[in-house]
């Protein structure tokens, strides 16, 4: 659900008995991507494109293609690396394995943990109200993965915007998301 009232959808309830799941947008943005509101979300970049959502939250607009490359590449592991955290938790809710098991679904997954981690890690995105959630809430296991914090703040570094994000990897009883 990508909207500015999206929490409206956080408690559905399952009335069919099969599995559901909702992943909700955040409902705040910073001040400096407010005037991109109207050219699109910034949620759905994140689910579509998560290597040119990375970019856009870090205002670069100018990378070479080996840069393009370097950030596609890492974006791509760090999916990879949430997707093996998916099948090692043991704090996946029942209701997200159906969804683990076909791999347009598990990409979509896999692409929502890595924009909470962005937004999460990045010092515009202050608030539980700057980054997404779900229905089920996903594990601090998988959101708040030190592992996967590492690798973004490496690919923050990789593209000279480390200053973009928080010093470290966060620990998990850090957490503010809903």
């Amino acid at each position: 659900v990508d909207s500015n009232n999206s929490t409206v959808f956080q408690h559905m309830p399952n009335l069919f008995g099969q599995p559901f799941v909702s992943l909700l947008s955040p409902v705040k943005l910073p001040v400096t991507f407010h005037e991109y509101q109207n050219k699109g979300s910034l949620f759905t970049l994140f689910l579509t494109s998560p290597a040119f959502a990375f970019c856009f939250v870090c205002h670069l607009n100018n990378l070479t293609n080996e840069q393009w490359n370097l950030c596609q590449e890492n974006v791509n592991k760090i999916i990879l690396e949430i997707t093996k955290n998916f099948f090692k938790s043991k704090l996946v809710d029942h209701s997200i394995y159906p969804f683990l098991t076909d791999e347009f679904l598990r990409l979509f997954l896999a692409r929502f943990v890595f924009c909470y981690a962005v937004l999460r890690l990045h010092r515009a995105f202050k608030g539980s109200g700057f980054y997404p959630s779900s229905q089920p809430q996903l594990s601090n296991d998988l959101l708040e993965n030190v592992q996967v914090h590492r690798m973004i703040l490496e690919l923050s570094a990789s593209l000279n915007v480390r200053q973009l994000f928080l010093e470290g990897p966060l620990i998990s009883g850090e957490s503010s998301h809903q």
